[in-house]
């Protein structure tokens, strides 16, 4: 299970204390390539550790629904292709920042929809 897996599920299972462990893990480890994806991870562990109720990714753990999830990720997903097509100089920011978020939203909307089954 990678660590993105592992983080989604203790989100979605309202784990706080196992998603700051991962998410700490995660940029202990420095294994990211790119510096936009470090930046998303640093952005969830910071929510995560002050609890902030209107951030997205403390909505996660506090159990978001699937349809919303989708709907965030579509959202960024197209805001992401905006990036990429008129800002070309942004298009680092849509791939890595971007499209961490859209892939993080993606997954827990799956699990939260396996757990329905």
């Amino acid at each position: 299970m990678s660590e993105v897996e592992e983080f989604v599920k203790a989100l979605a299972e309202g784990d706080h204390k196992k998603a700051i462990e991962i998410a700490k893990a995660a940029l202990e480890e420095s294994r990211f390539k790119d510096k936009w994806v470090e930046l998303a991870w640093r952005g969830w562990l910071a929510g995560l550790e002050k609890l902030n109720q209107i951030s997205l990714i403390v909505s996660l753990m506090n159990g978001l629904s699937a349809e919303d999830a989708r709907r965030y990720a579509k959202y960024l997903d197209s805001l992401a292709q905006v990036f990429s097509s008129n800002l070309p100089e942004r298009a680092g920011f849509a791939k890595g920042f971007l499209k961490s978020w859209v892939d993080l939203l993606t997954s827990y909307a799956a699990l939260k929809e396996s757990k329905k089954s």
